[in-house]
Order: C-alpha cells, then structure tokens, then sequence
C-alpha cells in the first residue's frame, strides 16, 4: 500500500487539489445564486424572477 502511495503521490495531489477548486467554485456558485448575484441581463430567459432584476424593475 504504501509503495503504491509513492507511485501515485503526485496524481493524489493533483486530484485534490482540482477536486479542492471545483467544491469551492461551486459553493461560490451556490452562494451568490442564493444572494439574488444576478447580473441582470435583458437576454435571459430568467429575467422575471430575477431578485435582482425585479429590484431594478421597482425602482423605475
């Protein structure tokens, strides 16, 4: 077991290190699509029940 720790230590490495960003990216991700981040494109689909679009929407 440990021999084959040595020989794949640094594709062990890399691959939690590319796992580590993608949980972070996505947990960004989630967090700002829960904070209403939109950035409020006039093209989306989604723009009427955009948090942030219906903010601006009032304002007017």
């Amino acid at each position: 077991m440990l021999e084959w720790l040595k020989n794949n230590a640094a594709t062990l490495i890399i691959g939690a290190g590319v796992i580590a960003v993608l949980y972070f990216s996505l947990r960004r991700y989630i967090k700002n699509a829960k904070s209403g981040g939109c950035a409020g494109c006039s093209g989306c689909a989604y723009k009427e029940s955009c948090h942030s679009y219906t903010k601006s929407k009032d304002k007017s």
